[in-house]
């Protein structure tokens, strides 16, 4: 709960820079600037689920249709199957060459990932709390002591996300796409706990990265599919790549007993 109090702060504040405008003039200009500030303070708990369930939202939960994932008994390998992608897709990629150092020469280097309302950096240690503090010289040594790491950096708009973008390989242009919808990169001690990785409410299509080191990812079907559809998985090494529908999979983290640098690029299916 302490995270909604700053939440309502911000709102009470907006609504009484509002009332103010009443008693005052003020141009239009100043008030989408006023807007947009305000806003943006808000905007900062948009990666927090709903801490207060609203008692008039009625939930109607539809039973999804597991007929596509009942097919499938594992991956296919350097080809697409079909456009569906309900069939997980391994390729191979030797264009990759991203690990924490080059992370901090992009930090030193550009500002757009810091102080960013569309970046979030989450995780599980407490000296890396905001986006700048992997730029300091001892991160390195800190991390590689830190078995038990996991730090996450998610980026929501097409500027933040181009940033990692450009640093791994492409979609294939054979995977009918249409937009951009999120990146995310995990950076894991050796004996990092397992984790699901992020999934989609819509129809999306998620391409995973190896970069550094292995993990173990673990595919089941999602919601009431789970025990409908078979579980399979793949340890995934540097410059292995998974394309799949993130609508159909649910898909775990597993660590190696290796430091992991991985990386999640979503897209917007082509209609």
């Amino acid at each position: 709960m302490e995270n909604f109090f700053p939440f309502l702060n911000s709102v009470e504040t907006f609504l009484t820079d509002v009332n103010s405008i009443r008693s005052s003039e003020l141009s239009l200009k100043q008030f989408e600037a006023l807007l947009d500030e305000e806003l943006r303070e808000v905007s900062d708990f948009e990666h927090y689920s709903c801490l207060v369930k609203n008692p008039l939202y009625k939930y109607f939960e539809s039973l999804k249709n597991c007929t596509p994932c009942k097919a499938v008994d594992g991956f296919v390998y350097d080809k697409m199957v079909d456009h569906t992608l309900t069939q997980p897709s391994v390729l191979t990629s030797d264009e990759i060459n991203f690990n924490i150092a080059r992370l901090q020469q992009i930090l030193n280097r550009s500002e757009v990932l810091v102080n960013n309302h569309t970046v979030s950096l989450r995780g599980n240690v407490d000296y890396v709390n905001k986006i700048e503090d992997l730029k300091e010289n001892s991160i390195l040594e800190r991390l590689e002591m830190d078995k038990n790491a996991h730090i996450f950096i998610t980026c929501l708009s097409y500027i933040s996300s181009h940033v990692f973008r450009r640093e791994f390989p492409r979609i294939p242009e054979t995977v009918e796409v249409s937009g951009r919808y999120k990146n995310v990169l995990y950076i894991d001690g050796k004996t990092s706990s397992i984790y699901d990785l992020e999934i989609s409410n819509s129809d999306q299509v998620a391409m995973y990265i190896q970069s550094v080191g292995s993990r173990r990812l673990i595919f089941e079907g999602r919601d009431n599919c789970k025990f409908e559809c078979k579980t399979f998985s793949r340890v995934m090494k540097p410059g292995d790549v998974v394309i799949y529908d993130a609508f159909e999979w649910d898909v775990r983290s597993e660590g190696r007993n290796e430091k992991s640098i991985a990386y999640m690029d979503y897209f917007t299916r082509q209609e």
